[in-house]
């Protein structure tokens, strides 16, 4: 085989190795059940997953075409300990931003045919919306799902002072009122329903409470959350180069790249997608760099009558901003992980020159100071491992490119909190 057909061969097999292993880790142990309740076990396909699906692929077996089930296709599908269920929904539109309150007591009513996630599993079941506007709460009436209304809305009233109208936010709280439909078994409770806020953790709260008033069962199942944000500390060890020819204006002498050993700190922001996506991730990296100096004096002149030379010295800190496309590999409970991107760093500091001048009858010096700030952008990548909230990496960022800084050769630890 020609080395050209080898490549190219070889280039294919990784490829579709590498695309056999993401569809694989996208593929999560679950069940559908039927409308008859039979119940089928095999894998839910969650590429490209989104909050309350419109439909889901069930696949018997990994390597299995696998079948789409709209919510009327099937009674609910469930994995990792979460239920969905499906079928037309009423969903209210009317924004809850501060700035941007609806002026209609109106509802903005849409109807969607999705798969609702269910949150408390008991008699009187409570189920999640997460893709409207706002999040939005849903109880079930026999075979139909019945939204708890919430509304928030600015109303035209005259000033208190007469001047003239003015708005006032009003809240439509209907969902207390169907809440104490809903649990009218229980009348204890009502007194907890008015004081409900339209959260999930309140609601949460009174269904805990209605199954204790009526002694049955009540399961939580924590909603899924497609995107994940985990913040971290960092701590390193560096070597890092600096040109601080940029910097000297005078350029009295021509300075070699100047070798500085550095502590990095930090926080850090991975953000990732857990359910559709969770091998890739993005990594945010915000590092307070120890100081960068150096000093050198020039050789200096000397005659018969006068001694004269400058002494120069720099010091500078900076703060790093580093931005990178994290991939992981698990093996058994480590993950093995590379990523690659941008590092900006913002220097800031001063350069001193001290000019000296000694003779039989003067002798001087002379001090400049300036302080300045510098930018500089740069590639950066790196290798590592993470075990549970713990992980190293060892990370390499080129010349820059302005050549004002690097190569940078880092190690570092970082700690999720």
């Amino acid at each position: 085989m020609k080395r050209g057909s080898f490549r190219i061969t070889l280039t294919l097999v990784l490829l579709v190795l590498f695309t056999v292993a993401y569809a694989q880790d996208n593929l999560k142990r679950g069940y559908v059940m039927h409308l008859n309740g039979e119940i089928v076990h095999g894998f839910i396909d969650v590429t490209g997953w989104g909050m309350n699906p419109s439909k889901v692929l069930f696949k018997t077996y990994p390597a299995d075409t696998g079948t789409y089930y709209d919510p009327y296709d099937i009674k609910e599908f469930g994995m990792n300990q979460e239920v969905w269920q499906g079928g037309f929904v009423e969903v209210e539109l009317s924004s809850r931003d501060d700035n941007n309150y609806s002026t209609t007591p109106q509802l903005i009513i849409e109807k969607d045919l999705v798969f609702l996630q269910m949150v408390i599993r008991s008699p009187k079941p409570l189920y999640v919306y997460s893709k409207a506007v706002n999040e939005q709460f849903y109880i079930k009436n026999g075979n139909e799902f019945e939204l708890l209304v919430y509304k928030k809305y600015l109303k035209e009233v005259q000033k208190a002072d007469g001047s003239g109208m003015g708005t006032t936010l009003i809240e439509n709280r209907k969902y207390q009122g169907q809440l104490i439909v809903y649990f009218e078994d229980c009348p204890e409770i009502r007194k907890k329903i008015s004081k409900t806020e339209y959260t999930l953790s309140d609601l949460e709260s009174l269904f805990y409470e209605y199954s204790k008033c009526k002694d049955v069962g009540y399961e939580l199942l924590s909603p899924t959350k497609n995107i994940s944000l985990k913040l971290g500390a960092a701590l390193g060890m560096a070597k890092s180069s600096i040109d601080f020819n940029f910097i000297d204006d005078y350029r009295i002498k021509e300075l070699e790249p100047v070798d500085n050993n550095l502590i990095p700190f930090g926080v850090t922001l991975e953000i990732g997608r857990p359910v559709s996506n969770p091998r890739w991730s993005l990594y945010n990296e915000l590092s307070l760099i120890s100081t960068y100096k150096h000093a050198y004096d020039t050789a200096g002149q000397e005659s018969a009558t006068a001694t004269f030379k400058d002494k120069y010295s720099f010091r500078f800190h900076s703060w790093k901003l580093t931005n990178m496309v994290r991939y992981k590999y698990p093996v058994g409970k480590f993950n093995f992980f590379a990523n690659a991107g941008i590092a900006m760093e913002f220097y800031q500091g001063s350069w001193t020159r001290t000019y000296y001048f000694k003779s039989p009858l003067v002798s001087n010096s002379k001090i400049w100071k300036t302080k300045d700030s510098y930018f500089t952008l740069r590639p950066a990548a790196g290798v590592g491992i993470n075990f549970r909230s713990l992980s190293i990496e060892g990370r390499y960022e080129p010349v820059s490119l302005g050549e004002y800084a690097g190569p940078t050769a880092s190690v570092v630890l970082n700690v999720r909190f």
